[in-house]
């Protein structure tokens, strides 16, 4: 989870922590239901001496494209850990857990550049399944790097990065993306 203000958490240091979950639409009736788990640093306080918590069930109406659900820590078990204040607590410090539609891809891909050859200016659009780290950067025919369009953590999605090569002589250039284990380069041209 999450309380820095990157990955869905909206404000960072709020003592508000997010997790971006994602759930795949149900084909039929527009309801999904949902059971899991969640603990700090592996903790568990809510289920007792199984170092697990207890499992929360949620839910969730697919027919919007996004939804939130809150879900709060302690509040399953008051015989186990009793001095979590329910009412009190409810509107301070959920849990945020969100819901995209199924147009999330499952695999990596980085595609060609368009339009190509370009001047001055290109996209370069890319996929990538699962949150992380990603790359995307341009090398000259030397190998040599001449721009970073990327360098961030990202969430699962597609995504479209912008090149403007003004600065840059005519010829031919790569773009290189890494993201988890996958890494892929693909050929430009740039004609002035």
């Amino acid at each position: 989870m999450y309380d820095d203000g990157t990955n869905g958490d909206a404000v960072a240091n709020d003592r508000i922590y997010t997790r971006v979950i994602k759930f795949y639409k149900d084909s039929v009736n527009n309801v999904v239901g949902q059971e899991f788990k969640f603990g700090i640093r592996g903790g568990d306080n809510e289920g007792g001496k199984g170092g697990f918590g207890n499992n929360h069930i949620e839910n969730i109406n697919d027919a919007a494209a996004t939804a939130t659900i809150h879900s709060q820590f302690g509040s399953i078990n008051p015989l186990y850990y009793d001095t979590w204040d329910f009412a009190a607590e409810k509107a301070k410090n959920p849990v945020s857990v969100s819901l995209t539609d199924a147009n999330i891809p499952t695999v990596y891909a980085l595609d060609q550049n368009f339009p190509n050859p370009f001047n001055p200016t290109t996209s370069i659009t890319y996929s990538i399944p699962f949150s992380g780290l990603v790359s995307l950067k341009v090398f000259n025919v030397l190998g040599q790097e001449v721009a970073t369009l990327v360098n961030a953590q990202q969430a699962a999605g597609y995504y479209t990065a912008s090149f403007n090569a003004s600065a840059l002589s005519s010829g031919v250039y790569f773009y290189k993306i890494e993201a988890g284990n996958y890494t892929s380069v693909k050929k430009m041209m740039l004609l002035k």
